[in-house]
């Protein structure tokens, strides 16, 4: 008997590549059918709508990871403590805009403050686990989710404040030229440069890094058993509380490493599409990001440069 998904004759290295390619193919097939259908190409006699730039969609798929690994973060607290951390991007957004800082007004090198706040993240997400968090362990999980509301306002306070502490300014850049911008080349009428490129290195790096970690190491595993049953695990000898910490920071590096990629401060407009597991988080990140590039760039169009709605 066959079972639906496993692509019989197929070796299975190659199954998840495939699904991976094809689940693409249909995101770009729908976008054309749904958005696309201002401009058609015939193939034959049939219209195939091609009013949608495939540089657009890339655009959006790329823009999308950065949600994913917002969405890691998320998904990683979800299922170790059962509760939804409102204070996630705040832990990455902190070091992120110490680092900004330090490039743009102390004139550190680049990868020395990429650095300090991967550093940053990693002891601001312990720090929060063990003085906040902790305390709320054997509470209901709603007041635990409304006490990382509080402290996702304490982390918006410090991150307003760190220009003037850092170097006495009163907002951040907005920008930081990165040493990946040089590379620039165009697809489907869209200009990318080098931080895209950047972002998909750093995602994929940290999406195998995670899978690798909580696949292979004995931590990693500790880990998904105290996610599973935290109380067994105690029984069994597991440090759950450690692991509490381990989780929240690696779930803060998530969000630095996302920062990593292009040093920006927009973490705190992130709107990630959380779901039940990693790899669902994954697929609903990307595409919903790839939609919402769609809907605001209409056809013809370079997206970076319109703020015309493409529904309208």
């Amino acid at each position: 008997m066959t079972v639906p998904g496993r692509l019989p004759g197929v070796p299975a290295v190659l199954r998840r590549p495939l699904r991976a390619v094809a689940g693409a193919a249909a995101l770009v097939a729908a976008d054309e059918l749904i958005f696309g259908r201002a401009r058609t190409t015939h193939l034959g006699f049939v219209p195939v709508p091609t009013g949608i730039p495939l540089g657009i969609i890339a655009n959006g798929m790329v823009i999308g990871t950065l949600y994913a690994l917002v969405a890691l973060g998320l998904i990683l607290v979800y299922r170790a403590d059962r509760l939804i951390s409102f204070a996630q991007v705040g832990l990455g957004a902190v070091p992120a805009v110490l680092a900004l800082l330090l490039v743009t007004d102390r004139h550190v090198d680049y990868w020395i403050a990429a650095a300090v706040m991967l550093v940053g993240a990693g002891v601001n997400g312990a720090l929060v686990e063990v003085v906040v968090m902790r305390r709320f362990r054997k509470s209901p999980r709603l007041v635990a989710t409304v006490a990382t509301i509080g402290l996702a306002q304490v982390l918006a306070v410090i991150e307003i404040a760190m220009p003037t502490l850092v170097s006495g300014r009163t907002l951040a850049p907005p920008e930081f030229p990165t040493p990946f911008r040089h590379l620039r080349f165009e697809l489907g009428g869209v200009i990318f440069d080098g931080d895209h490129i950047a972002i998909l290195v750093v995602a994929v790096a940290m999406v195998a890094g995670l899978a690798g970690f909580l696949r292979l190491s004995r931590y990693g595993i500790a880990v998904r058993a105290a996610a599973e049953n935290a109380d067994r695990a105690a029984l069994l000898g597991i440090p759950v509380r450690r692991l509490s910490t381990l989780v929240w920071m690696v779930a803060a590096v998530c969000l630095s490493s996302r920062n990593a990629a292009i040093m920006l401060t927009m973490m705190a407009g992130a709107n990630p599409l959380v779901g039940s597991s990693i790899r669902n988080s994954l697929r609903g990140s990307i595409t919903a990001r790839a939609i919402e590039s769609i809907c605001f760039c209409p056809p013809d169009r370079n997206p970076a440069g319109s703020d015309q709605n493409f529904l309208s």
